[in-house]
């Protein structure tokens, strides 16, 4: 049974027996970093082929861990410096030290439907063979703080939808991490327009609006200052959906803006921005409209 539970693992992953190339330690000291920000459980953005103005969700749900599954993230020990020193394998919960580790994967859900989402430019960015292709490369991203955002680049080697065990009628993806591609980015990197204009957000589409002030504007994110102690006033969550509307009485007009967080404590959040309301809908952004939108701030 176990021989046969191990060659189906190689199969989906694309050994062809158990003295291929992984023969090499992978570096525990990378694999912190990576087990810390990309940990089971966490929902994540990421980004296929490098398309980085294509930023969609995902969930990291397992880790394979030479030719097996691991589930929880209690599965992985780790040392007092956070470094991943054993992996608790099996219904038997066998501890593997972290040493004998060899091979480490990702398995994500299959998101291909949300390419149904983006607009006709950036379906035709991914590719006729789709953001899952074996070998393409999936950025993920995960919030990391005041370090700013944690990237690594992973390969897909394959969708699987014969995985038995908790997901066995979930379509899945398998990705090999690089882990030296792991990076902190600051994604708001470009010069901020530092303003002060009252705005009302409105959270998880609430019909309730709550103030606030827009401090600054930078690239496509704004940092927001919110009344928490306002009656009622939720206290913002990582990718919460927020609705930000400005009024600008100089012109006469508003921007409604949609957005989600990507930072948030004590009342001060950076909200990434998605759509903009134009003509009766929410659009993306065009680069006329950020260059109008910034107008506006600094004619407030």
């Amino acid at each position: 049974m176990l021989d046969a539970i191990l060659k189906k693992f190689r199969a989906l992953v694309g050994i062809d027996g158990p003295a291929k190339a992984d023969s090499r330690p992978v570096d525990l000291a990378k694999l912190r970093l990576l087990t810390e920000y990309f940990s089971i459980g966490n929902k994540l953005r990421y980004s296929p082929e490098f398309q980085r103005d294509i930023v969609l969700d995902t969930l990291i749900v397992a880790y394979g861990v030479n030719h097996k599954f691991v589930y929880s993230r209690d599965a992985v020990r780790s040392d007092r410096d956070g470094v991943p020193a054993s992996f608790v394998i099996g219904e038997e919960k066998t501890a593997m030290p972290a040493s004998s580790l060899r091979r480490f994967l990702i398995l994500v859900p299959d998101t291909t439907a949300l390419e149904g989402t983006l607009d006709y430019t950036r379906r035709s960015n991914i590719g006729p063979g789709g953001q899952f292709r074996k070998g393409n490369i999936i950025t993920l991203m995960a919030n990391a703080g005041a370090k700013g955002v944690c990237n690594v680049d992973t390969h897909v080697i394959r969708v699987v939808d014969n995985l038995e065990g908790p997901f066995a009628k979930s379509s899945m993806v398998l990705l090999d991490p690089d882990l030296d591609t792991i990076t902190f980015t600051d994604q708001r990197k470009e010069p901020r327009m530092l303003t002060n204009i009252p705005v009302e957000v409105y959270v998880n589409e609430r019909s309730v609006a709550y103030p606030g002030s827009l401090r600054d504007l930078s690239g496509g994110s704004a940092r927001l200052h919110l009344q928490e102690s306002k009656q009622g006033m939720p206290v913002l969550k990582v990718n919460d959906a927020v609705m930000i509307v400005m009024n600008f009485p100089k012109t006469g007009h508003s921007q409604s803006i949609k957005g989600k967080v990507f930072r948030y404590s004590a009342g001060v959040g950076v909200v990434l921005l998605q759509k903009l309301y134009k003509d009766g809908e929410f659009v993306n952004f065009s680069q006329m409209d950020t260059l109008e939108l910034k107008t506006a701030v600094l004619n407030y």
